[in-house]
Order: structure tokens, then C-alpha cells, then sequence
């Protein structure tokens, strides 16, 4: 059955239908609430938002698509998509942009189809070439403010895989600082500094 983690802020938002069979991560702590209205689910929005709640969270309903539909309702959506890169040498392709370790991504134009959006962002951001999928990984979720308004980015991955052996440009308008070519080893020192929604990604290929 379908679930949706969402992060927002620092914490985890977990949506599930009652009675769901569902994994958690025993590191985690979290807070279950149970929602039969509308309100109910714009209420906790709002808490975790101003930061009234802080606390990792498992949202549940009797129907899983009620509660997708309410909570996604609240936010702006954004469609984007990334990759996670490989090349010949079996080395993954690192950004360092505001801080923090990422993979490139970013948001789809209108009429744009989704594996073709997410290979030209690839591409825009590092500099590199001949981008190929290899298969779609999954999708996360992740809030953010744009403009005093929360947006939720539904973030289509895929794994991709390249020959190209030329100069990583970093796409400097767009806040990337520098781009690399990284060996599995150096991978989880890197994720040390990094987003839960890529530490994410890392976990599906």
C-alpha cells in the first residue's frame, strides 16, 4: 500500500492508512496522529510549519488518498527531477552548493516530460555530457518557503550513467560551488553533510 515521507523543517512526516503494515526506523522517534478531517490535517501542517511541533510524525487516515490529497493541498507543488550519476569508473557526481553536499536537480518545465527535465538539469548544473537512464529510482518529498509561501517539491530520481571524461562546470547562478567526481568511499563521509531527502535517494539505488 502507498505512504508518503515528507520532510519539512528538520523533521519527518510520515502519511499512512490505518492499520498500514509499515517499517520504522528505530532511530527515529515520532508522534502518531490519527485525522477523520480536513482541519485536523491543516492544523498539524501549520504546527510543524511555525515550528509548534518538532517532533518526527506519522499521520494517519482510514483512506490513504483522503489524506495525500488534504495534506498536498496545503502546499504549492512543484514537479522536479534529478539523477544520480555514475560514470565509467563507478564514481557517483557530488554538488556542493550552499553548504551542503547534493545531487543535481531541479524543476520541470510546463509540457516538459520528466526523464527528459531531469537529464537537462543534470547537465545545466555540472557541465556534464551523453547522460543516459538507467532506471527510475523514486520520488521524495521536501517543503520549503518561496516568497512566505510553503512549497512542497515532489522530486522525480533516477539513476543515470555517463561516459563523459570532460571539465565539471558547476552552475554558478544557481548557487553550486563546485562539482566532483566521488568514490563510493568518500560517498558516506559526504552524506554526513547532506540533506535527508539525498541521504534518501542514496538508500534506493
Amino acid at each position: 500500500m502507498q505512504n508518503y515521507k515528507i520532510y519539512i523543517n528538520n523533521i519527518v512526516v510520515l502519511l499512512l492508512q490505518h492499520k498500514q503494515n509499515f517499517h520504522i526506523d528505530k532511530n527515529m522517534d515520532y508522534v502518531i496522529y490519527y485525522c477523520k478531517k480536513k482541519d485536523e490535517v491543516e492544523k498539524i501542517i501549520t504546527a510543524v510549519e511555525i515550528g509548534s511541533i518538532t517532533t518526527n510524525l506519522i499521520i494517519m487516515a482510514d483512506d490513504i488518498d483522503w489524506l495525500k490529497k488534504h495534506f498536498f493541498n496545503a502546499f504549492k507543488i512543484i514537479i522536479a527531477g534529478g539523477g544520480l550519476v555514475r560514470n565509467t569508473k563507478g564514481e557517483y557526481l557530488m554538488m556542493f552548493r550552499k553548504g551542503k553536499w547534493d545531487i543535481p536537480k531541479g524543476k520541470i518545465e510546463k509540457d516538459e516530460e520528466v526523464k527528459l527535465g531531469s537529464i537537462r538539469e543534470v547537465e545545466e548544473e555540472t557541465g556534464v555530457q551523453n547522460v543516459a537512464i538507467s532506471y527510475k529510482l523514486g520520488k521524495t518529498y521536501h517543503t520549503y518557503k518561496l516568497k512566505d509561501k510553503w512549497v512542497l517539491k515532489e522530486t522525480h530520481w533516477y539513476a543515470m550513467r555517463t561516459d563523459f571524461t570532460g571539465e565539471l562546470i558547476p552552475q554558478t547562478k544557481e548557487g553550486i560551488e563546485k562539482v566532483v567526481w566521488a568514490k563510493k568511499k568518500e560517498i558516506k563521509e559526504m552524506l554526513k553533510n547532506s540533506y535527508s531527502s539525498i541521504k534518501e535517494v542514496f538508500k534506493m539505488k
